[in-house]
């Protein structure tokens, strides 16, 4: 009899149970259809169901079960329709949408978010093992739980609009290697140029996005956790709008700069390291409207990149000046690399009037010291260090400064060390080139430094024509002053109407000889640290009595 009053009953709303049993399909038709609103719609009238069959159900029948276990699974459909809703929208956040578009797929998202916590909620308050609450207590969970959900709701937009944003430079990327003939007119500077424009017009986008999305909410749950849980408000900040963004852009901004880490080295143009430097610099500065200030390590990353490149430069030039002492050739960098034959000296006179004209032409460029022209080893590496330092001098950050001449003196006295430990093997294979009349007019030259003037008598020079000691001669009195002096002005640190002044005061036998740079220490122009650091560097020429001093009373 029971049987038959409920087979009766079931057919009696047979319609009825239908419609109920296609709610999972329809819900997921609207879905996979675009119809959101109605897919919502559906899902919210499935929760109201889900929560009057569970208050109607005080006393649990074995009838009552089944019925709960078969609206259980409608229930569970419908949801699992929600989900893959919810993933179809943050797919659509990874695509070009404008900002009407971007608050549309948000508002759903938010939606769907309140579906999941309403049932949630249901499920929780009808659980026999679950802790009874009242109704305040049921508001605050409730709370906790949307400000959670909007939490989820950011990170996912983050995430998604990085997508965005890499999609973006991967189109950049393809459509380089199908224009390969057109890259290589621009070269790497050209495509980095592009990668950072790109980078930073899609994040100032989303940025803007973002608040205009989220800056009204305050997600920090201060009020319900420190409430409800008793916690420090101080901690409880990290969940906030504002620290959600800036933990993103700060991730962002890692990916800029380990890239720039790999394509940086490769440049060999320094007024395009300038303009990377400025570019990053600019997206440096805007970012700190946000509270994210990257200067610091946008600025280190520059150094570093600087830095490495003048020591490899200098070791390349040193192996240059070792490799030319001791076997008089080079072999040249090219796919042929042919060898070119450098002498360890140049009889050839120079013009002594050269340096003075370059002064008083008004051409602000240091002058040459043309008595290195005689030694064509230490020629050849000064061009190198200068070359080296025309790079430098198109983007000279004054914080590497102290590295810069640390690294230059350790590369004097590598110098210095090879030439105290081959300067027999010089002095020998350098005999060939002295002929009769050699030194018939070489003066007297010194240098003071600390008390002690540094010189080589012209009548010792003239009876043994040692190719070290001169060679010592132009490296101490040309070569080392010419480098300090260039990199101090490059870095301001000295100004060029100070060379001028002091040059105009020099005798004209010492302008006719040398440029005579290190006349400099004797007048304080040089820093206490450089010139200590150069009366350090000479100590050991002196004790291998490659230099003659006397001590000045």
């Amino acid at each position: 009899m029971i049987n038959h009053k409920r087979n009766r009953k079931t057919l009696q709303h047979h319609l009825q149970l239908l419609e109920l049993l296609e709610l999972p399909q329809l819900v997921d038709a609207c879905t996979r259809n675009g119809f959101m609103d109605e897919a919502i719609e559906l899902a919210n009238f499935v929760n109201g169901l889900e929560r009057r069959h569970l208050l109607a159900a005080e006393v649990k029948s074995e009838i009552a079960r089944c019925d709960e276990s078969v609206m259980e699974s409608i229930v569970n459909d419908v949801h699992a329709s929600l989900k893959d809703l919810r993933h179809a929208l943050l797919m659509q956040l990874t695509e070009t949408n404008p900002l009407p578009k971007l608050i549309q797929i948000v508002a759903t998202l938010r939606k769907i978010d309140g579906l999941f916590i309403d049932r949630q909620l249901n499920l929780q308050r009808y659980d026999k093992n679950s802790y009874p609450c009242g109704e305040e207590e049921r508001s605050i969970i409730r709370g906790s739980y949307i400000d959670f959900a909007i939490i989820k709701q950011q990170m996912d937009f983050l995430e998604a609009r990085s997508v965005w944003m890499e999609n973006l430079l991967l189109d950049v990327q393809l459509s380089s290697r199908q224009g390969e003939a057109a890259v290589s007119t621009t070269g790497s500077y050209g495509k980095t140029i592009e990668i950072i424009e790109i980078r930073r017009t899609a994040l100032f986008s989303i940025i803007s996005q973002f608040n205009a999305l989220f800056d009204h909410v305050d997600t920090s749950p201060s009020s319900i956790i420190s409430h409800s849980l008793d916690i420090d408000r101080d901690v409880v900040p990290l969940f906030s709008t504002r620290v959600i963004l800036q933990s993103w852009i700060n991730r962002q901004m890692s990916v800029v700069i380990r890239d720039l880490e790999s394509i940086l080295p490769s440049f060999d143009d320094a007024a395009s390291v300038r303009s990377i430097y400025e570019q990053c610099h600019f997206l440096s500065m805007r970012l700190r409207h946000e509270g994210c200030d990257f200067t610091h390590s946008i600025t280190n990353l520059f150094e570093n990149c600087l830095e490495s490149k003048f020591h490899k430069d200098l070791q390349s030039a040193l192996k240059i000046f070792t490799s030319i002492l001791i076997t008089e050739k080079i072999v040249l960098e090219g796919s042929d690399r042919k060898e070119q034959i450098i002498p360890l000296y140049n009889a050839h006179e120079w013009d002594t009037d050269v340096s003075q004209n370059m002064l008083d032409s008004g051409d602000r460029e240091i002058p040459y010291p043309q008595y290195i022209l005689k030694f064509p080893p230490l020629a050849y590496v000064l061009n190198s260090i200068l070359t080296l330092f025309n790079f430098l001098r198109e983007c000279p950050l004054i914080t590497i400064r102290e590295s810069c001449l640390k690294m230059l003196f350790k590369f004097f006295s590598e110098m210095r060390d090879f030439i105290i430990e081959n300067f027999s093997d010089m002095r020998h294979r350098g005999s060939k080139y002295f002929g009769d009349g050699f030194m018939t007019n070489l003066g007297t030259t010194g240098i003071k430094m600390y008390g002690t003037t540094v010189h080589h008598n012209a009548t010792n020079r003239a009876t043994h024509e040692k190719y070290d000691i001169l060679l010592v001669e132009a490296f101490t009195l040309d070569f080392i002053p010419h480098l300090i002096l260039s990199l101090e002005c490059m870095f301001g640190t000295i100004q060029f109407p100070t060379i001028l002044a002091l040059h105009s005061r020099l005798p004209a036998t010492s302008k006719a000889e040398h440029i005579h740079l290190m006349s400099f220490v004797s007048k304080g122009i040089f820093s206490p640290s450089v010139a200590s650091s150069l009366h350090r560097l000479l100590q050991p020429l002196l004790e291998a009595k490659l230099l003659e001093a006397e001590v000045d009373v």
